[in-house]
């Protein structure tokens, strides 16, 4: 029976190829997302982590506690010894807690230094020209620096470790770099040195400490153990953070999105629903496939098969299909997922891309598995049917016979209906649950589950609505003539047909719908998400008591000149002074360090990516800064205007204190990241009145918006130009969230990708029911003929029956889809966002072309072989 079976496949390679190639687009499909999902891991994960170059562990001096209270304690060289001294550690680097002035001449600039060291995995910037520094003294500046500086190689340039200009240390320039990485997109670039140089800087202003550090980044042993090295390092860093690079990222990316495996969840999510659909595809195909040869299965038995041959006939041939067609899907996805790799590698989208794909495990065996379980799943219903199908009635022609009046079954009925409203339920206790929950993980999963289920209750259901409602619509062309007044009675005369052939497109098209409506939906939220960790687009803060704005002339003079540079949309100005406060659980009799900045609200809110956060800016409130201790801070808080003083044990208790008479109470209300706290002009003006001297300037800050964060980068360096000669530090945070957006738009492009493959499906499914659909009825056609229709009029009739049975097939799903997205957007991001939800129209329109073509072409072209066929060869019995 074996040497029957592969006859069989010989013979029926046309047929086979059409059932292969659907199996081949649904594993690679499945394949694609799990090669795709370590792909957004990996991309994601060294986006996060561009500061620490290609480390294994980090050490955290600023990090948030449990409790949420931010701790910010650099580190020192004695925790640098003590990190390096620990068994497993390879070696050891560290980040900067400081950023300094370097001076050219007349020209000025900001940077944060990076440390040289003997491991080039823990050296951040890549060297373009010169040498590295390997003396106290020396420097290598980023490139953009450098060249705002006017030095190059030789020169000799000015570090500040304070106000103090005499303060300043002469480095000798070794060399220039560039930040491929986007480690220092913030600031614009770094000062790459020794450690010993920091030390330097950090004498020369009077600072006889330990320089400090941000973080410790450190590389381990081969045979080393990450979570043993943690806990060796537990207690000797006081508690501090002692973390792996992938750890790093998921805790960076739980602060941006409220889930730190929100992006293994996405992937997750993915690769269930390419399981799903690519086995209803298989299921879809290979049943019409294996049903147009029960006919030929029977007359087997006629010639002396068993029930039981006939049956195993049918699953070996399932299986050797499967196998061959699924490990050719394998390949094919990740060769997809590779070269679209190797198209963003050329296009230099993002440096956190990798070249080359990781195939994990799971990208090889579920397919596999997948794609050959379906298939044999697919091919035992029809295996069953043409075993009980009698010898002398198989010899009977079977096309079309007694299909057109069998009623869908009850127990079909009860069961779609069980699967819809308890796959809902599902759905629907998942969602109410996201709302409250921190573990979106099982959650997700059993959403997954529920939406799964409401779709086979949907599709099992199919024979019972689809055909009616293509019916009804089909009957709104009956004044067409009579080709497609027939198409419109075809649908209804054999339902099943009708219901198979439309479900096939409806199933993909739900898919890609979905995804459509998912990335666009994902793109606006984490677009707003982004809005609110990046408010501010840029701040350039002057620095220094000789650094005040003299005028309103001088503030609206720099306000038109920054808002005249190409690329910047607003600019909106503000006053930092520095104030004695009593904020609860600080010091009581006060201390005038409290940075603050006084805006006017309405020109704050123009400069502003989320406008709702200006609303929070009114006279009486005190929004909290970034370095403002806000664990014990209650409703209210006095601020005053206080003698100068670096020490608050120098100060008389604030009851003593001039101007404490004229304290002024604000309000304290959550802030959104800027350094300072912010309060209105009002209130200033009403603070400074409690001046006893009058001697208090402020310095000034420019908040300011730009045209398009995606784009930035030209008119970030326009402005750190034009304050070139001033004490001004610019920190461009929009070059940042561009960072994070190129991230998220890598995800996004890998979604399109496998958008692409979804089509495929969506189009060999429709292609394939309908093509088989038509020569099924190759006898109906020819009947048609013998009857008096011409070629003409067949190859119409067949070609509108295929466009309308795809175009409602396609917009049924356009809406499922639509719904699963909007379903899925509020489970994946209701706990921490409200989900924007986002259609692209011409996304839709394209859908509903390509499927409508699809139809068109997969009717007619078998139609023309049909019409050009003899009536009286048609009719002929196989």
């Amino acid at each position: 029976m074996l040497q029957v079976t592969l006859y069989q496949m010989r013979k029926n390679v046309g047929r086979l190829t059409a059932a292969g190639i659907a199996i081949l687009i649904g594993t690679a499909f499945v394949a694609a997302t799990f090669v795709a999902g370590q792909l957004l891991v990996a991309t994601s994960t060294n986006a996060m982590t561009t500061e620490f170059g290609d480390s294994d562990m980090v050490v955290l001096g600023d990090y948030q506690k449990d409790s949420g209270e931010w701790v910010n304690e650099p580190l020192t060289q004695d925790d640098l010894y003590t990190v390096a001294s620990t068994q497993g550690v390879a070696t050891v680097s560290a980040t900067s807690a400081y950023w300094f002035q370097v001076t050219a001449g007349q020209k000025s600039d900001y940077v944060k230094p990076t440390f040289t060291s003997e491991d080039d995995r823990l050296v951040v910037p890549h060297l373009d020209t010169g040498a590295v520094p390997t003396q106290d003294g020396q420097v290598a500046l980023d490139a953009n620096i450098a060249e705002r500086l006017e030095v190059s190689d030789g020169d000799t340039i000015t570090m500040l470790g304070g106000d103090d200009t005499s303060s300043g240390v002469s480095l000798t320039v070794t060399g220039t770099t560039s930040d491929p990485s986007g480690a220092f997109v913030a600031t614009g670039g770094g000062a790459l040195m020794t450690p010993g140089t920091l030390q330097l800087i950090l004498n020369a202003a009077g600072d006889d400490s330990d320089a400090p550090f941000s973080t410790l980044m450190f590389t381990v042993d081969d045979d080393a153990v990450p979570a043993t090295i943690a806990d060796a390092l537990a207690g000797s860093v006081d508690g501090r953070p002692v973390l792996t690079i992938d750890q790093y990222a998921e805790q960076q990316l739980s602060s941006l999105t409220g889930q730190a495996n929100i992006m293994t969840m996405i992937v997750l999510m993915f690769a269930a629903i390419a399981l799903f659909v690519a086995g209803l595809v298989i299921s879809n195909t290979f049943q019409v496939l294996v049903a147009q040869r029960a006919h030929t299965l029977a007359l087997l038995r006629c010639v002396g098969a068993n029930r039981k041959q006939i049956r195993n006939s049918v699953l070996v041939e399932a299986t050797l299909l499967g196998v061959a067609s699924s490990l050719a899907g394998i390949l094919a996805g990740i060769g997809l997922v590779q070269g679209v790799l190797l198209v963003l590698t050329q296009l230099e989208v993002s440096t956190s891309i990798p070249d080359t794909v990781t195939i994990p495990l799971t990208a090889v065996w579920v397919p596999l598995v997948v794609g050959t379980l379906v298939t044999v799943l697919a091919a035992l219903v029809p295996a069953r049917i043409a075993t009980k199908v009698s010898p002398l009635a198989a010899l009977r022609p079977q096309e079309g016979a007694g299909e057109g009046g069998r009623r869908v079954g009850i127990l079909r009925l009860i069961t779609s209906g069980l699967l819809t409203v308890g796959g809902g339920a599902l759905l629907a206790g998942s969602l109410v649950m996201a709302k409250d929950s921190t573990e979106l993980g099982p959650l997700v999963a059993v959403g997954i589950l529920g939406g799964a289920l409401t779709f086979i209750g949907l599709i099992t259901s199919s024979m019972l609505w689809m055909p009616k409602v293509v019916s009804t619509v089909g009957n709104l062309f009956n004044k067409l003539g009579a080709p497609a007044k027939l198409a419109s009675a075809n649908t209804m005369r054999n339902p099943r047909r009708t219901a198979a052939t439309s479900t096939a497109l409806f199933i993909g098209v739900t898919l890609v719908a979905m995804l459509s409506v998912g990335a666009a939906t994902t793109r606006a939220t984490m677009n707003t998400e982004l809005d609110n960790q990046f408010p501010v687009d840029a701040i350039a803060e002057t620095w220094g008591s000789d650094n005040t704005i003299a005028s309103d002339a001088d503030v609206e003079r720099t306000v038109r000149d920054l808002q005249a540079i190409d690329g910047i949309n607003t600019v909106a100005y503000g006053r930092n002074v520095a104030l004695a406060s009593e904020f609860p659980g600080e010091n009581s009799d006060g201390y005038p360090n409290r940075q603050v900045t006084a805006v006017n609200p309405d020109e704050f809110r123009a400069a502003l990516r989320d406008p709702s956060l200006a609303a929070m800016v009114t006279e009486g409130t005190y929004l909290l800064g970034a370095w403002d201790d806000a664990t014990h801070v209650k409703d209210t808080a006095s601020f005053w205007v206080a003698p100068t003083s670096n020490d608050a044990g120098d100060l008389p208790p604030a009851a003593e204190q001039p101007g404490y008479s004229n304290a002024h109470s604000l309000t304290i209300a959550k802030g959104f990241g800027h350094s300072y706290g912010i309060i209105t002009d009002t209130d200033l003006d009403a603070i400074l009145a409690s001046d006893p001297t009058g001697d208090t300037h402020p310095t000034a800050t420019f908040f300011i918006k730009v045209d398009d964060v995606n784009n930035a980068g030209d008119a970030m360096n326009a402005v750190r130009d034009y304050f070139g000669e001033d004490n001004v530090s610019v920190t461009g945070l929009v070059l940042e969230r561009e960072f994070y957006q190129k991230a998220i738009d890598v995800m996004l492009l890998v979604l399109v990708g496998l958008l692409g493959v979804a089509v495929l499906i969506a189009l060999i499914g429709v292609a394939n029911t309908l093509s088989l659909s038509v020569i099924e009825r190759r006898r109906e056609s020819a009947t048609l003929r013998a009857v008096g229709m011409s070629k003409r009029q067949l190859r119409h009739s067949l070609g509108i029956e295929g466009m309308l049975i795809a175009g409602i097939g396609a917009f049924v799903g356009v809406l499922v889809g639509a719904l699963y997205a909007w379903l899925g957007a509020q489970l994946l991001f209701g706990g921490f966002a409200t989900p924007i939800f986002t259609v692209r129209i011409w996304d839709i329109v394209l859908i509903m072309a390509v499927s409508i073509g699809a139809g068109l072409l997969a009717s007619v072209v078998p139609a023309r072989g049909a019409a050009r066929t003899s009536p009286v060869a048609a009719l002929a019995v196989e």
